[in-house]
Order: structure tokens, then C-alpha cells, then sequence
């Protein structure tokens, strides 16, 4: 081998590592940027998604209280419950949708049957929205402030 080829050969070898090493760095960055897009994204409705689902569980214990207390299935109150359900629907993922969903549903059908076990009633309802409290710290890294079972064996709010 001449020394021309050797110089040659050694440029060309240069040249594909400038730009394997291009190459790679341009990889590596957009890795980190589709990294933190991602994060951005998780974190983006943080305080919305919190505000609503508390708004949520504030008007589920609401709803469930007053459960047996001739409470309509089309009152305000069912109304609001089921219009914070669907901001949870809209800015939450899946899992923590269906566990409002289920709540609700709970809910609905304690209100459509007038609830004759209320004992039964309450343990059921404190056990979803036990459900749906662990869906929030799974989605949202945050516990919601007060009882995990929010409503005595009585059906009023425990003080």
C-alpha cells in the first residue's frame, strides 16, 4: 500500500466517524428532547387533573350523604357530580376515568334503587372512593386531603 492510499484510507475512516459521531449526537438529542416532551406533557394539567378530582370526590360524598334523602337522579346535585366526571374523563387517563366512572355509577344506583341498606350502601361507596383515591396517588403523586372512608355507617360525613 502506497502512501497516498494510506492517507486516503485514513481520511475516509476520519470522515465516517465525524459523521457516525453526527449522527449519534443528533440520535441522542432528540431521544432527550421526546424525554422531556413526555414529562412536560405528564406534568402539563398536574393541577387541573388534582382540582378535578377533588371537585369530584367533594361533590361524590356530597351526592352519597343525601342518598335515601329523596334524592333525584336529574338533581343538581347528580348533575354536578356527573359534569366533574367528565372534566376527570377529559384530562385524566383511563384508569383514573374509570375509577370516577365507577363511583358514580355507585352512586347512581343508590340513588335510583332508594337505598334501603345504608349501612351496605356506605361501605360500598367508601370502598370505591378508596379505589379512586389510589387511582389519584397512582396517576397524580399526591394523596387528597381527609378520611379515606369519608362517610360513617349513619350515611353523614364523619367530623
Amino acid at each position: 500500500m502506497s502512501a497516498a492510499s494510506v492517507s486516503l484510507l485514513v481520511a475516509v475512516v476520519g470522515l465516517l466517524g465525524v459523521a457516525l459521531g453526527w449522527g449519534l449526537n443528533l440520535w441522542s438529542e432528540q431521544r432527550r428532547e421526546e424525554r422531556r416532551w413526555a414529562r412536560e406533557d405528564r406534568l402539563r394539567f398536574h393541577d387541573k387533573k388534582l382540582a378535578a378530582c377533588e371537585e369530584f370526590y367533594i361533590s361524590a360524598v356530597e351526592v352519597a350523604v343525601r342518598v335515601g334523602n329523596n334524592l333525584a337522579p336529574g338533581s343538581d346535585l347528580m348533575r354536578a357530580l356527573a359534569r366533574s366526571e367528565g372534566s376527570i374523563g377529559f384530562l385524566a387517563s383511563p384508569k383514573l376515568e374509570k375509577a370516577a366512572a365507577s363511583v358514580q355509577a355507585g352512586i347512581r344506583m343508590g340513588v335510583e334503587n332508594k337505598v334501603q341498606n345504608r349501612t351496605a350502601f356506605n361501605k360500598g361507596v367508601n370502598g370505591l372512593l378508596g379505589e379512586f383515591r389510589r387511582a389519584i396517588r397512582e396517576e397524580l403523586g399526591v394523596a387528597l386531603e381527609g378520611e379515606m372512608t369519608p362517610l360513617s355507617m349513619e350515611g353523614e360525613p364523619k367530623a
